[in-house]
């Protein structure tokens, strides 16, 4: 489980997963365009991600949820690196951002 929490450490995928559960917790839908707009990723990256994370069971990636595994995996892992606020969008959404997925 420790590589697998290291291996996790501030790549897309812990971005996304991190995203998804910060749109749940301010009660805002999650879509892909959410999620790139609140982690600064392209379309094409997050939906990537998103079909990576679905392989691993951590989201439903046709409701772009989080799975009960997922939400635990993202709790253990926190925040990534590199949040800040973005204030463009009004409210008290974080903007995360990533390195890219190798």
């Amino acid at each position: 489980m420790n590589k697998t929490l290291n291996a996790l450490q501030g790549t897309a995928e812990h971005t996304v997963l991190f995203a998804l559960w910060d749109l749940a917790r301010q009660d805002i839908h999650a879509t892909v365009l959410r999620v790139c707009e609140a982690t600064g990723l392209g379309r094409s990256v997050v939906e990537a991600t998103l079909v990576a994370l679905d392989r691993a069971r951590w989201v439903d990636r046709s409701r772009v949820r989080l799975s009960l595994t997922g939400l635990t995996l993202v709790m253990t892992l926190g925040a990534p690196r590199g949040l800040r606020r973005n204030v463009r969008l009004g409210h008290d959404r974080l903007r995360v951002v990533a390195k890219k997925a190798a």
